[in-house]
């Protein structure tokens, strides 16, 4: 099972003026990593309850979930995934898999309530049938909502949604989903401004959701569109956006060349 996050101070920086910093941040690691077995272990023993003591209770493949994989497996392993839903929602397939990694390393206390809602859902359904999602949030690869996950699947149960999010190809394919749609909405309600080749900006309209979206597209509405425009767009308010931005570089082979409108559209600049 992949390192599991947990709310200890990182260990800090270097301070060549202390001679015991090199022990204290050893002993800070050190506690760290004693933590996370511990958590481990319990978590270990909560699934052996449930699903060894309570066979009835549903469950999802883990296998590809976060809780059996690390970020870099996935990134190998379903590369062509990644590179299908981009080329499949006609968007930069680099914006996946920036939402999916920053998910994964800098949202580490959304990562650890993955835990809780998945083991409480599972306790929940030995009492009532298709019991309503605990937290109702963010959960698997790319921390989609439940609400955005209904759309696309609104004929799923509760638990199959969870499943959904957490398994590594359903998820990726959301992903995408949920930015191609982006990308199609802003086009519409801009008059023609097209984000589907720039990553950032997908990304934050994936992390901060459709009103900022209706927002950003009314303000800079075209009127009318002239071939050739360009419009300036700013990531700094999300830090999914900025982070996504700066680490680029990282997710190059995920580059996929979306085809623009063939009608009038302006192009987009990163600020």
């Amino acid at each position: 099972m992949p390192e599991i996050p947990f709310p200890i101070p990182n260990d800090p920086f270097p301070n060549p003026d202390d001679p015991l910093d090199a022990v204290r941040r050893w002993i800070l690691r050190e506690t760290q990593a004693a933590v996370e077995r511990k958590v481990r272990d319990t978590v270990n023993d909560l699934t052996w309850a449930l699903e060894r003591r309570l066979p009835d209770v549903g469950s999802c493949n883990l296998s590809t979930s976060l809780f059996e994989i690390t970020l870099d497996e996935v990134l190998i392993e379903f590369s062509s995934d990644i590179l299908e839903a981009g080329h499949q929602h006609n968007i930069d397939a680099r914006a996946i898999a920036g939402a999916i990694a920053w998910e994964y390393e800098e949202n580490k206390r959304g990562r650890w309530s993955d835990y809780l809602q998945y083991y409480l859902g599972r306790v929940l359904d030995i009492f009532t049938e298709d019991p309503p999602l605990p937290l109702g949030e963010g959960i698997g690869w790319g921390s989609i909502h439940t609400e955005r996950a209904r759309l696309l699947h609104p004929t799923a149960t509760n638990l199959e949604l969870q499943c959904l999010r957490l398994e590594a190809a359903s998820a990726i394919e959301m992903i995408g989903a949920i930015m191609g749609q982006a990308s199609q909405d802003y086009f519409t309600l801009s008059g023609g401004i097209w984000i589907g080749n720039a990553p950032p900006i997908l990304a934050l309209f994936f992390h901060t959701g459709d009103g900022l979206l209706k927002e950003s597209a009314a303000k800079r509405r075209l009127d009318p569109c002239k071939p050739g425009q360009t419009v300036e767009l700013d990531t700094s308010q999300d830090t999914m956006a900025t982070w996504v931005k700066s680490n680029l570089d990282r997710f190059i082979q995920f580059s996929t060349r979306p085809e623009p409108p063939t009608t009038c559209y302006a192009s987009v600049t990163v600020k």
